[in-house]
């Protein structure tokens, strides 16, 4: 029977690779997206995913978790056809994560002593791939796993991308090695219910089961008249009305504010949420303004320029709208780019 790449090993593998939700340039200028998934691993072909961040970062990460447990069954299929001796399970989550970083393992020279029964040197030629100099204390974490079972540890990181594929190296999302394996994890309830399924099925159940992760993680239980951690359904309420609109305020632009909060690290102020259509008149409100949707705010961070918050919105908003006023900054997840 084939092997599977144990929880820990997904969970050191991620902790490698992190993750990246839209398409980004890797320290070799190969474009990559996700966990570590490139056109060589087949699709979806990073060219032609959107770039820069998402406005709905849960559902991005959603789609990055179902390509990545494609990509991990490709890898664990390699490596489990290119070793061809018994292996202990901590020597084998050391093999998929070299072959998800180098796609060598039907070549590696390590592998080929491995096979001939040297463990010892197997180990040490690990490190015979060390270029570029930066994956050098990965390729140190593969070989003290593969030589004593010790798996590496560190928080699972989500990183920021710009429209031009470039990382920001701004750590948007955060998931402890504890909460990822938690996810992943196949109990014995899960074990049962999936036992006489195809592997497939069994990798799908891991990455619902991640997703379910992020949404507990990202969606605390809530105060009463709470929207999210930091900010009461009531501070979105129209002006003049005092309503909200009928299917609520957008959960993205609620997630964008919370990322906005605590990015500076200072209470957000809403001047204006929704507005009815009475309210946007008197203001001077475009009739086709974001506002009469429940898709924009204009807030006001404690302490922090109008200027210097559009500058965060612009790089974290990719996709939607952003203005700079004296004395505030408009926010709103529109479908399609704006600025003024």
């Amino acid at each position: 029977q084939r092997m599977k790449t144990s929880d820990k090993g997904i969970v050191a593998l991620m902790t490698h690779e992190g993750v990246v939700p839209a398409p980004y340039l890797d320290s070799v200028n190969v474009l990559t997206y996700g966990v570590g998934h490139t056109k060589a691993a087949g699709s979806p072909d990073p060219a032609s995913l959107p770039k820069g961040m998402p406005s709905d970062l849960d559902s991005a990460l959603g789609d990055v978790f179902e390509v990545f447990g494609r990509d991990i069954e490709k890898y664990e299929a390699a490596v489990d056809k290119a070793i061809t001796v018994p292996v202990e399970q901590h020597e084998f989550d050391a093999a998929v994560s070299f072959h998800y970083n180098t796609g060598a393992i039907a070549t590696a020279s390590w592998v080929k002593t491995l096979n001939k029964g040297d463990r010892e040197t197997a180990a040490a030629q690990i490190m015979n791939w060390t270029k570029p100099p930066e994956i050098i204390p990965r390729r140190e974490d593969e070989q003290t796993l593969f030589a004593t079972g010790k798996y590496p540890t560190g928080n699972i990181n989500v990183w920021g991308v710009d429209a031009n594929s470039k990382l920001t190296w701004k750590v948007v999302r955060t998931l402890s090695p504890e909460e990822a394996i938690s996810a992943i994890q196949n109990d014995k309830d899960v074990d049962k219910e999936v036992a006489d399924k195809p592997i497939r099925d069994k990798a799908k159940a891991k990455v619902d089961s991640v997703k379910q992760a992020i949404q507990d993680k990202k969606k605390p239980e809530l105060a009463e008249g709470y929207l999210s951690e930091h900010f009461k359904a009531s501070e979105f309420a129209c002006n003049h009305c005092s309503l909200l609109p009928d299917d609520g305020m957008a959960p993205a632009l609620i997630d964008l504010l919370e990322d906005l909060r605590s990015h500076f690290g200072k209470p957000v102020t809403i001047n204006s949420g929704y507005r009815c259509t009475v309210h946007n008149a008197n203001v001077g409100g475009a009739k086709n303004s974001q506002h009469l949707k429940g898709t924009a705010a204009d807030v006001v961070v404690s302490g922090v320029s109008p200027s210097t918050v559009y500058a965060w919105a612009d790089e974290n908003n990719p996709t939607g709208g952003v203005g700079k006023y004296n004395s505030f900054t408009h926010i709103d997840v529109r479908s399609g780019k704006a600025r003024w």
